[in-house]
């Protein structure tokens, strides 16, 4: 039933279109993009799994839930303090809890590469994308998340959850597509979004 809502959805994100390209990056973009959004992605996502473990340390996983529910926002905020303003944090993975988490089609597109191992079976640290959107430039910085043994007691299989988190779960996200993972399995991808002007001033 989840692996035929998956496909559905990534049918759904290269058959929707919009006036938009991908570009080649250059080597001085791609220098700036990666130092900044890889610090970026790497602050959201220590702070982000400080909160998660503090919650659990207090309340068990029903507390993280509550984390990812109610104080994702905050958290996202504070890692974009001190940054232009055009920048934007997102988390996205093709087996999404939250509908806002979906990937667009070259948020996608970036997904498949970065769950696709390269050579020597090596998996990719990173990716980076320039796009135009009409006449909006902007440039998009990926860092792979994968799954901690910690997640799991909320997006593992039914013998990992616990009643209580998986009825908590269904009342918050009952279209919910991220569990039967696995530690260690690629879970997505935090995309940091920034503005040509911001990016190349």
């Amino acid at each position: 039933m989840i692996k035929n809502r998956i496909l559905l959805f990534i049918t759904i994100v290269f058959a929707n279109s919009c006036s938009s390209s991908i570009n080649d990056i250059s080597s001085n973009e791609r220098v700036k993009l990666v130092d900044i959004g890889g610090s970026v992605a790497q602050a959201f996502q220590k702070d982000l799994f400080r909160h998660l473990s503090e919650a659990i340390g207090d309340g068990g996983a029903p507390n993280a839930i509550s984390v990812c529910n109610l104080e994702a926002l905050e958290i996202t905020k504070a890692a974009q303090r001190g940054f232009p303003q055009s920048l934007e944090i997102k988390r996205v993975s093709f087996k999404f809890r939250n509908a806002k988490n979906a990937p667009d089609k070259y948020e996608a597109e970036a997904l498949n590469y970065l769950a696709t191992p390269q050579k020597g079976d090596a998996y990719p640290i990173n990716t980076v994308q320039k796009i135009n959107f009409g006449k909006e430039t902007v440039f998009r910085f990926y860092k792979p998340m994968r799954m901690a043994e910690m997640c799991l007691q909320c997006h593992g299989s039914d013998k990992q959850i616990s009643d209580v988190v998986a009825e908590k779960l269904t009342e918050l996200y009952p279209n919910d597509l991220a569990v039967d993972y696995k530690r260690g399995d690629f879970r997505g991808a935090i995309r940091i979004q920034i503005s040509k002007e911001d990016l190349l001033k």
